[in-house]
């Protein structure tokens, strides 16, 4: 007597149903907790790659929607940073109207201590905290992960910012530092600025030089918008700020009550 025939989720489930990869990571592990994510990143090395990829993160931060908190990250100033370092740094998660407590997402401490730092920087989940004597630490809430980037240029003056984003272009975070060269002859010092970017690849965790501001840029936090970096004049011999295209990299001249130096996160060819 022939069996009775099963049916196809039977049949499935019996043979081990298989779900496409495209299926799996893209509509599926996007909607995990973070928290999972970081025990799933241990399967296998192309699992690693796929949830730590700008893509994947990218996408499971729009499937993500948390209550509208903010990070607080206290910091301390030292009337010597060259000398006297602090121990270490602390994040707060803050929900306004929501809690009067601030809870403590992450604590870090350095046996050595770490510099005091200026105004750190937030892009989707990832913290920058630029130094005053020049070292720069990247910090994921998510993973605790907790990374120093490679040093840059070195700057004649502590007085320097740095800025951090997201390149639409690339699919990239990129960090852009402005220094100051020292001048051999006795002159003016001489502005600089560069490019570093995180991720994998040949040309990530290198600092890359671009187009030199016309003059120095000051010493305040920059704007960052999807593909630009807006750096504060510190002076204009021309009496007006500094535009730099995109793709092409030319200089447009802008009005002087701007005293704005645009940067590109994309270098050119």
């Amino acid at each position: 007597m022939a069996p009775p025939p099963r049916s196809a989720s039977a049949a499935a489930a019996a043979g081990g149903g298989f779900i496409p990869d495209d299926i799996l990571f893209s509509e599926i592990l996007v909607r995990l907790p973070a928290k999972c994510l970081v025990r799933f990143q241990s399967v296998c090395k192309p699992c690693r790659a796929i949830i730590i990829s700008t893509s994947f993160a990218r996408r499971h931060l729009e499937h993500s929607r948390p209550r509208p908190s903010m990070v607080v990250m206290p910091r301390m100033f030292l009337s010597n940073p060259k000398k006297f370092k602090l121990q270490g740094v602390t994040f707060y998660r803050f929900q306004p109207g929501q809690s009067k407590v601030a809870e403590l997402i992450l604590e870090k401490r350095f046996p050595r201590g770490i510099p005091m730092f200026s105004m750190p920087l937030h892009c989707d989940g990832l913290i920058l905290i630029p130094c005053v004597s020049g070292e720069i630490f990247v910090c994921n809430l998510t993973t605790s992960e907790f990374v120093e980037l490679p040093r840059g240029s070195h700057s004649v003056t502590l007085e320097h910012r740095v800025a951090f984003g997201f390149d639409p272009w690339s699919g990239k975070y990129k960090v852009a530092r402005h220094f100051l060269r020292s001048s051999h002859s006795g002159g003016e010092s001489r502005a600089g600025h560069e490019i570093l970017t995180l991720g994998d690849g040949e040309d990530c965790w290198k600092w890359k030089a671009t187009i030199d501001p016309p003059y120095p840029i000051n010493a305040r936090t920059p704007i960052c918008l999807p593909g630009f970096f807006y750096w504060s004049a510190l002076h204009s011999t021309t009496g007006h700020g500094l535009s730099k295209g995109l793709s092409e990299q030319q200089r447009h001249a802008m009005p002087a009550w701007w005293q704005v130096v645009l940067c590109p996160l994309r270098l050119a060819m």
